[in-house]
């Protein structure tokens, strides 16, 4: 799951107050009953929601508000262009002068499909999760409600009998060039430990998780975030076999042949550049050397071929085997230049697609044939 950051409940409320005073009166109108409402509600500013959420006790209500405001605010402030781009797409009046957080308590409220796509869109981009790159080629892939709903039922079915539990949601976002699915999930009992008053008690949780599938059209590959081997293998499957109908892509050899490092250890990968590349340089790799014993070593260098030729006895790319590698480069475009870091783990796992300039990057790993589609 996304990582929250730190919600400031003083800052989030005061900006929300600022720009429509009657969001938070609406929201809170949706969750509770009248009747439930407190009196110190009447007035929604910071003193009384804080005094309201520290004596409230149903722990459930307060968990799915505190839920609810730490969602909003990571979108507000890990990536407030979500919030643009799901706006203009989903053709949402908007004003610039909106505060982020009003626009984004507004989608949430009024527009709850919007804001799913913008939450879709950050847990893409703002996780730090690598995503892995399968070839299933789809001449004309199309998704409709039947095979959504056969999807569903079958990662129901697979998380069930994986001990991840049955609850399962799908979001699904058709757009010209990918297709994207947000999979909403349960993730394997953890036990915890706490204290209630003087006694120490244990509680089992599952935790929840969120899966991305992005299907690339142009590319004919489908790109998947999650932290598990098998929950990926099985998305495979079942895309293959549901969405496209050819089970057949999911056993491919050349599946998941997507990366390889091979030019850089011939010395045939160039270095140079492009009109937008300025710079590329490796900075970070893991390294293990061919032979036995085999020596696996992790180097971190502001210029990684520079460290290797000259700081480490003479040794160069060429006499090892990279696991992973990690590249900087200097973009330059419409006069501004900017720094881009991303990893390549052959043969199908990297984070340039979450990168700005992911694009241009990936036509000149193409060339050189570090990128292979």
């Amino acid at each position: 799951m996304t990582a929250h950051r730190s919600l400031s409940l003083r800052k989030f409320i005061t900006a929300l107050n600022d720009s429509d005073t009657t969001l938070l009166q609406r929201y809170f109108h949706r969750i509770m009953a009248e009747e439930q409402i407190p009196p110190q509600l009447s007035v929604m500013d910071y003193d009384n929601i804080s005094n309201f959420l520290e004596t409230l006790n149903d722990k459930r209500v307060k968990e799915m508000i505190c839920e609810d405001f730490r969602r909003i605010n990571d979108v507000c402030e890990q990536k407030a262009s979500t919030l643009v781009w799901a706006g203009k797409l989903f053709q949402i009046p908007t004003s610039p002068d909106e505060a982020l957080q009003s626009l984004a308590m507004r989608l949430f409220l009024d527009y709850p499909e919007t804001f799913e796509y913008a939450w879709l869109r950050y847990c893409v981009y703002a996780s730090p999760a690598k995503v892995s790159r399968h070839n299933l080629f789809c001449h004309d892939l199309q998704i409709d409600a039947e095979k959504l709903a056969v999807f569903e039922k079958e990662i129901k079915k697979y998380f069930a009998g994986s001990a991840k539990g049955e609850e399962c949601h799908i979001h699904f976002y058709d757009e010209i060039e990918q297709v994207m699915l947000l999979v909403e999930r349960g993730s394997y009992l953890r036990t915890l430990a706490h204290w209630e008053g003087r006694e120490v008690k244990v509680k089992s949780i599952r935790p929840a998780a969120e899966d991305v599938l992005i299907y690339d059209r142009k590319a004919g590959q489908l790109c998947i975030q999650t932290p598990y081997t098998d929950d990926m293998e099985q998305y495979i499957r079942l895309f293959a076999g549901i969405f496209i109908g050819n089970l057949s892509l999911a056993d491919h050899p050349d599946r998941d042949r997507v990366y390889i490092l091979d030019p850089i250890l011939k010395n045939s990968f160039s270095w140079a550049g492009n009109e937008y590349i300025k710079s590329i340089v490796p900075v970070e790799a893991k390294l293990k050397t061919r032979g036995a014993p085999e020596i696996v070593l992790d180097i971190r260098s502001g210029d990684l071929r520079q460290t290797l030729e000259q700081d480490l006895a003479g040794c160069n790319l060429s006499v090892m085997d990279p696991i992973n590698m990690k590249f900087r480069l200097i973009i330059e475009t419409q006069g501004k230049e900017e720094k881009v870091t991303f990893e390549i783990a052959p043969p199908y796992t990297t984070d340039l697609t979450k990168k700005k300039h992911a694009r241009i990057i990936s036509a000149y790993l193409k060339e050189n044939g570090v990128q292979l589609k």
